[in-house]
């Protein structure tokens, strides 16, 4: 029983941090890059919903995690439109896919 729920537990945490994760090239050239931007650049978000929140923590606010790795995961959702909003200002790509393209662009 305690081994298949720690085998789910941990396929479970393995793609909700992966998603956000793997499938972002941060290459040779990104060490010239500003810190916002590369956090930008080496995560996504997975879109948000009530069912995407519960399920992966609200972990699905991967680039608030990392501009604001100390915030309570819950107040993610309200710093994101003011991140979005400064990443249009400066023509900076905001990604936020779906959770089946997220989980699909690890496979």
């Amino acid at each position: 029983g305690l081994n298949i729920l720690r085998f789910v537990e941990s396929h479970w945490f393995t793609w909700v941090t992966q998603m956000s994760h793997l499938p972002n090239v941060v290459d040779r050239d990104s060490k010239d890059m500003d810190w916002f931007s590369l956090q930008l650049r080496s995560s996504c978000n997975v879109h948000q919903s009530w069912f995407n929140d519960w399920f992966t923590g609200h972990l699905n606010y991967q680039i608030e995690h990392h501009l604001f790795p100390t915030m309570p995961r819950c107040n993610f959702h309200k710093v994101a439109p003011l991140v979005q909003s400064l990443c249009k200002k400066h023509g900076i790509e905001y990604r936020n896919k779906t959770l089946f393209t997220a989980c699909a662009d690890i496979v």
